[in-house]
């Protein structure tokens, strides 16, 4: 039962560490039989189906280009959130899935990070490109873009 206290060894012999392995397993088995939290670990939750995914990119010298990022995507997911800045200049960034732009506001990057939620034209299908488009460009160096989402686990 959950109550039982889990007994020490008394003494050092094979006689008593027998008497002492047989009483903790015992024990034990009991508690896991009945689900007690205290003896699982609470091993028996499960991984959420939504799981966060992001990624994250460097662009040193960024030009008004577009640079594709996920040429083919190996699985499903969503893009919630878009987040730049760099050290120095500006530049506008647009995330795009196979030339189409998300949803929502671009992002302005300055040394400032900025992030943009997105809610529209946001679904990444396996086999998708992604793309970021830079445009705008005045002097900046350094740019991250990070893209942030969610996968669906298969259930």
């Amino acid at each position: 039962m959950a109550g039982e206290v889990i007994p020490t060894p008394r003494g050092s012999d094979a006689a008593a560490l027998y008497t002492w392995a047989t009483a903790l397993v015992t024990i034990l088995t009991r508690r896991f039989a009945q689900g007690d939290r205290d003896s699982t670990g609470g091993l028996a939750g499960k991984a959420s189906v939504d799981q966060i995914a992001s990624g994250h990119w460097l662009i040193p010298e960024p030009e008004d280009k577009t640079y594709t990022v996920i040429q083919k995507a190996a699985s499903a997911f969503t893009i919630t959130e878009t987040t730049t800045r760099c050290t120095t200049g500006t530049c506008t960034v647009t995330v795009q899935i196979n030339g189409t732009p998300l949803g929502g506001t671009a992002n302005s990057a300055s040394s400032t990070e900025q992030s943009q939620a997105h809610s529209s034209a946001n679904e990444v299908a396996a086999g998708d490109t992604v793309s970021i488009v830079v445009s705008s460009n005045s002097s900046s160096e350094m740019l991250t873009v990070d893209i942030a989402g969610t996968m669906v686990l298969a259930a």
